[in-house]
């Protein structure tokens, strides 16, 4: 079975470390610039206080603070690509984020 391992984690050199070692280990992610609601609020002052959220979400990489990554793989391979996560992040205390998946029921593609 396939599987969507979705995680977010702060942006930096040791996020991008991570990225690097999962694709050396030979997996594929999406992976977008993102940043959390409260961090778009609490910057609304100034000369961004006329947009909107659509219009922030349109162009996030100005409030980006965060990755969000979405990975398709066999189910067989979960751990393997938790722990390397684990592993890079200080079970999330070096890197503060978070990680889930969710079983897909039905898949076609090349992933």
């Amino acid at each position: 079975m396939k599987v969507l391992l979705y995680s977010v984690l702060d942006k930096g050199p040791r996020t991008d470390a991570l990225h690097r070692a999962i694709l050396d280990k030979g997996y594929n992610a999406t992976i977008l610039e993102t940043a959390g609601l409260r961090h778009i609020i609490e910057g609304l002052d100034g000369p961004h206080a006329a947009l909107s959220l659509s219009d922030i979400a349109e162009t996030p990489s100005e409030y980006a603070g965060s990755t969000t990554m979405f990975i398709i793989l066999d189910e067989e391979r979960l751990e393997e690509l938790k722990d390397l996560i684990r592993e890079h992040t200080g079970n999330f205390q070096d890197i503060h984020g978070a990680m889930y998946t969710i079983p897909i029921a039905n898949y076609e593609g090349s992933f």
